[in-house]
């Protein structure tokens, strides 16, 4: 794994934006992997990320400790076996309407500890995506609207908090919630053989339902 600063990862960014064609030796010094679209085994801290529009954004384990991601337009997310420590995610937005692609969301095997997520929003029920085998430890969720094609499964909330959230997506089962705090927020999904322990509701609704694709 290697270091990564916030000023080379602006650059790589750029790089990416502007020159997909990259020189192989440069792509392996800075673990990306132009046939994936991927950086791998990168690790940042105390970085600030902003006002950026990407079609694409992949990572596979990385660890990023004390970022702030804000301002994000991004067409496709993959996160894969990556760990985000005391991270800010604000004013992110995956939305159909910027683009003619399908879009899609994949996030897996990954930790999320003592983040923050607030203005969040989602749309796209043209392509289905996925969050599964993800852990979230003491991570609030502020001000969120999903209304994706995606299946949450087999991830684990403990100790976290979600506010003024609309959450429509098409399936959430086999995860773990505990100790959590719902507050104004609205759930609509096919839910099943999850797990709620210790988990308040506060002036919020779940609303089970099943989704058809046709």
């Amino acid at each position: 794994m290697i270091e990564v600063t916030e000023k080379e990862f602006y650059r790589m960014l750029d790089q990416l934006e502007e020159d997909p064609e990259w020189d192989e030796e440069e792509a392996e010094a800075q673990r990306f992997d132009p046939e994936l679209n991927e950086w791998h085994e990168i690790n940042m801290k105390d970085a600030r990320i902003q006002n950026r529009r990407i079609n694409q954004l992949c990572f596979s384990h990385c660890v990023f400790e004390n970022v702030v991601f804000d301002d994000f337009f991004i067409y496709d997310l993959y996160i894969r076996d990556c760990t985000f420590i005391n991270c800010y995610f604000k004013n992110l937005q995956i939305d159909q309407a910027f683009v003619e692609e399908d879009i899609l969301m994949d996030i897996r095997d990954s930790n999320f500890l003592n983040c923050r997520f607030e203005d969040i929003t989602i749309e796209a029920f043209q392509m289905q995506s996925d969050m599964g085998g993800t852990k979230f430890y003491q991570t609030k969720f502020e001000k969120i609207y999903f209304g994706i094609d995606i299946a949450l499964a087999a991830c684990s909330l403990k100790e976290c908090e979600l506010e003024r959230a609309e959450i429509i997506v098409n399936e959430i089962f086999d995860n773990l919630f505990e100790k959590m705090i719902i507050k104004d927020s609205k759930i609509q999904a096919q839910f099943s053989d999850n797990i709620i322990k210790n988990t308040e509701m506060i002036e919020s609704v779940l609303d089970i339902v099943h989704f058809s694709k046709y």
